[in-house]
């Protein structure tokens, strides 16, 4: 788990091996900060892991073993507990397809303009209210992927036509869950975790197999480019191309030094206001630090449907943001202990499927440390709730075999 994360967020660096980029990035006001902050974050985090593995593991690394003793057949009761999800799944699609006035997957295959489109999705999807909303981020960042890795799990297992069906009802539901938003990653997701967890179970892969995931990984991502492009499918599919590559180096770098650009050289630190976890214990107003991001980073007039755009970040950002470095250091050496004791209490437990699912759902989450807020990642993206799904299922198959 550690290692999905961590490999990650080492790429947004590489982008300053172009020398180009490094003078055009290094006279920027926060650069020198953000340096500072990338050194930080890579010794705490991986201190805090250390100091994980210590106290939790002896100080070891925990086994990577994954096929190893590895049972493909759950308990009886672990599946009603499975096919409960999968009903309570569908209930929460239907709901948010009542939800929504507007749906900005359906409005891609109207006539619906650019600005239609985004306002779609910037200004209504993201912004819904209520209670119920929480469990529409929780079905599309853990439910969905944990019942689409487990059917496919077991129908590798099994190979039989019952579970080839389970499995395809699961995926079916779970891409258009996941695609409602028009969000490309959701979707993206599900087919990346399902390799994953094929390489992992079968210790290694072919090169056609990595080839059909890719098409499969970016097919929709693209599908949504298009839709929002007036380009030829020619010049979408290159300018599609360069943005993947951009979004795992130097987007992501350059949108997360914005934040050190504004902080404290444009406004002061916000004392803990971009976060509404931290917000519960002040009398202090809400800043959308994403969105002010946002538009301090487009050269002249706003357009509307762009009001209310978000300018994601490194989690290293929304800490400097709100705390300076003292936000970083505390937080990466915090982020590191987690992430250690989530591996080191998840790792022995990979025996069946749904645990293996969970774990690779929760290295996933994890890997949304690269644009939200830890307190995001750990409560409403699910990684919380991830684990505690797999201590449940794991006492329940090990109950079930005692």
């Amino acid at each position: 788990m550690p290692g999905v994360y961590y490999v990650l967020s080492f790429l947004p660096v590489l982008s300053l091996l172009s020398i180009d980029l490094m003078k055009l990035d290094s006279q920027r006001l926060g650069y020198f900060d953000y340096l500072n902050a990338i050194t930080i974050h890579t010794l705490l985090i991986g201190l805090g892991l250390f100091c994980s593995y210590l106290m939790f593991n002896n100080g070891k690394v925990p086994s990577r073993a994954y096929s190893e003793n590895f049972i493909f057949k759950s308990a009886p009761r672990a599946d009603k507990y499975v096919f409960l999800l999968i009903f309570f799944v569908v209930i929460i699609f239907i709901h948010q397809i009542l939800s929504l006035r507007s749906i900005p997957f359906l409005m891609m295959f109207t006539d619906s303009s650019v600005s239609e489109l985004t306002m779609a999705r910037e200004g209504g999807y993201k912004l819904q209210g209520g209670f119920s909303v929480y469990f529409w981020h929780f079905s599309r960042m853990v439910f969905i992927p944990f019942l689409v890795i487990l059917t496919f799990i077991k129908f590798l297992g099994k190979k039989d036509y019952s579970s080839f069906l389970l499995f395809l009802f699961v995926l079916f539901v779970g891409v258009f869950n996941n695609a409602l938003s028009g969000a490309k990653a959701p979707v993206a997701m599900l087919f990346l975790c399902m390799f994953i967890a094929y390489v992992l179970l079968k210790g290694s892969f072919k090169l056609r197999y990595l080839l059909v995931a890719i098409v499969f990984i970016f097919i929709f991502p693209f599908f949504v480019e298009y839709s929002y492009s007036e380009s030829s499918f020619i010049d979408t599919l290159s300018l599609f191309s360069e943005k993947v590559i951009k979004r795992f180096s130097h987007e992501t770098f350059d949108r997360t030094l914005s934040y050190f650009d504004s902080f404290p050289y444009i406004l002061d630190y916000l004392g803990g206001r971009t976060n509404s976890l931290f917000l519960l214990f002040s009398q202090e107003s809400y800043f959308n630090v994403q969105n002010f991001i946002f538009i301090e980073r487009i050269d002249g007039d706003v357009k509307e449907h762009l009001l209310h755009g978000s300018a994601n970040a490194h989690f290293i950002g929304y800490m400097n943001a709100d705390f300076g470095m003292l936000g970083v250091l505390l937080s990466c050496f915090t982020i590191g202990l987690i992430i250690g004791f989530l591996d080191v209490k998840s790792s022995s437990r990979i025996k069946t499927p749904e645990s293996f699912a969970l774990y690779i759902v929760m290295a996933f989450i994890f890997w949304k440390l690269m644009g939200s807020q830890p307190t995001s990642v750990l409560f409403s993206h699910g990684s919380i709730l991830a684990f505690l799904m797999l201590l449940f299922f794991n006492s329940i198959n090990k109950s079930t075999k005692g």
